[in-house]
């Protein structure tokens, strides 16, 4: 037996997935914001900021950027337990985190005029 599982509804479920991860980080009291960064390129990068905890904001303190590595996302730097997670463990320590996105993974699909579904998209180095 053969399963396929449609992109769309693919990329769907991861979506809703990270919002559920922020919506989850806010409800134990993260500040939590998301920008998007054009390339010199035209790529469209998200950035997730975590700016504080509970009544402690960390807005204008020593910002922190947190790069996943190759095949990967700013997922990896939140996914586990409060104390152990290094972008909430420097947040409770006083520091401004900015979680990056790099082109082409499952956050940073967009570009201003390319489609992410066709060769063109996928033409570039690091």
């Amino acid at each position: 037996m053969k399963y396929t599982i449609s992109l769309t509804l693919f990329f769907a479920f991861i979506m809703t997935k990270q919002q559920t991860m922020f919506t989850e980080l806010r409800g134990k009291g993260y500040h939590v914001e998301f920008h998007e960064v054009i390339t010199e390129d035209d790529y469209i990068l998200a950035l997730y900021r975590i700016s504080g905890y509970q009544d402690q904001s960390n807005i204008g303190k020593t910002p922190l950027l947190f790069q996943h590595g190759i095949m990967d996302s700013s997922d990896c730097w939140s996914v586990n337990a409060d104390d152990k997670a290094p972008a909430l463990v420097a947040v409770k320590e006083g520091y401004d985190v900015w979680l990056s996105n790099s082109r082409g993974n499952k956050y940073s699909r967009s570009h201003l005029s390319m489609n992410p579904n066709k060769d063109p998209f996928w033409q570039y180095s690091f």
